[in-house]
């Protein structure tokens, strides 16, 4: 526990939620770690397994080096190229990883593995058994330029979706290509595909704006971008719909920067996106690409 309490921190101080939400989300859909797999089970064993075994795994890739290696440390100034840092993780796991960003900051590191046996065992009680494989399903979602930002109180990281220049550099958002990313009380949850439809797998699409005085409007390579029985809908014979922006947040003609929809988006269900009002609130934040 003391090495979680220093190293595996929730930013808002909530330790204890969140490894309750670590172990709900990925613990308990490893097939090896049910009580049957035991020789002799003892209640909640399992979960004590996981995190023992997430540590042991977490300490043989030293990310933070690996980068620092190549080059690549934090700065509030700098950017890094993604194929850069993409780099640099690769050549010391051995095999391609996914980076995901939150605003063009690098947020995540996703390490892929398969696992030779039970999840708890290895030479020793050690890890041998999970052997490095492919990313398989989401991509990396970073921008080509990627912001890697001081973990410190006084680091200028951004925190609002508000907040201009998210992934941008200088370039204003909404100017050129970019990918809309879907913002559910300030969390990544999905994004935009290419027919206007919100997804959570797959490869976010490149929209391209076209300005008009204060107003835009928005294309994909399914065809020009509007509302079709209320849904936000890209293709041939769309009638185009007028937008403008709020800061890093795409908003209608009106200046809504909220946008609905039935249900989060899954690996294997897509939703539509609304502008009346619907289950879930959102905003669609521009990432330049």
């Amino acid at each position: 526990m003391s090495f979680m309490g220093t190293y595996w921190k929730e930013s808002g101080g909530r330790d204890a939620s969140f490894y309750q939400h670590e172990w709900s989300k990925h613990g308990t859909c490893i097939s090896t770690l049910q009580p049957k797999c035991y020789s002799a089970y003892r209640p909640q064993e399992e979960v004590v397994t996981y995190f023992e075994k997430t540590i042991e795994l977490f300490k043989t890739l030293p990310s933070f080096k690996w980068l620092s290696d190549a080059g690549i440390t934090p700065s509030n100034g700098k950017t890094y190229d993604r194929t850069a840092v993409q780099a640099a993780l690769e050549k010391g796991f051995g095999h391609p990883v996914t980076i995901k960003c939150h605003y063009g900051e690098l947020d995540e590191i996703w390490y892929h593995f398969n696992i030779k046996g039970s999840f708890d065992t290895g030479h020793n009680g050690g890890v041998d058994n999970f052997v490095p494989s492919t990313p398989q399903g989401i991509k990396s979602t970073c921008p080509k330029q990627v912001r890697y930002i001081p973990k410190s109180r006084g680091s200028q990281r951004h925190s609002s979706p508000d907040s201009p220049g998210h992934g941008c550099g200088n370039q204003r958002p909404f100017k050129g290509n970019g990918h809309l990313n879907v913002l559910i009380s300030g969390q990544q949850k999905g994004f935009l595909i290419s027919n206007g439809k919100l997804a959570a797998q797959g490869q976010p699409a490149s929209y391209r704006t076209k300005w008009n005085g204060q107003f835009f409007i928005l294309t994909t390579t399914k065809g020009v971008c509007g509302f079709v029985r209320g849904a936000f809908t890209c293709g041939d014979n769309v009638s185009p719909a007028q937008f403008s922006s709020k800061g890093q947040n795409l908003a209608t003609s009106r200046g809504h920067t909220t946008f609905f929809t039935d249900a989060i988006p899954s690996a294997k269900r897509q939703q539509l996106v609304y502008t009346q009002s619907s289950n879930i609130a959102f905003q669609l934040a521009w990432q330049c690409i």
